[in-house]
């Protein structure tokens, strides 16, 4: 996946995420996960293996419903990267 002069949206569905967001209006970062391993549901095991971060906020264990599904938008089409839990139609639908 080619990410050059690209920018990247996550829009959570997680009421203490979208109340800093409220407060913060944007937040930026990277992945709390390390790549090749299964995305983190336990604060504890994220925190283990997470180091030099400058807030870690333990809102308890995720309920995952599988990863995020990740879309490329450009003027003519929508490419779906990694199939997640909300559909490529599901989007769409939105729009």
């Amino acid at each position: 996946m080619n990410l050059e002069n690209k920018v990247a949206v996550r829009v959570p569905n997680n009421s203490c995420a979208l109340a800093i967001l409220e407060q913060c209006n944007l937040i930026i970062g990277t992945s709390a996960n390390v790549s090749g391993m299964e995305s983190f549901v336990d604060p504890d095991e994220c925190e283990k293996n997470i180091s030099d971060y400058d807030v870690f906020i333990d809102n308890g264990k995720i309920s995952s419903k599988g990863e995020s599904t990740v879309i490329e938008i450009s003027e003519d089409e929508v490419v779906v990267h990694r199939k997640g839990s909300i559909s490529k139609e599901e989007i769409l639908s939105l729009f």
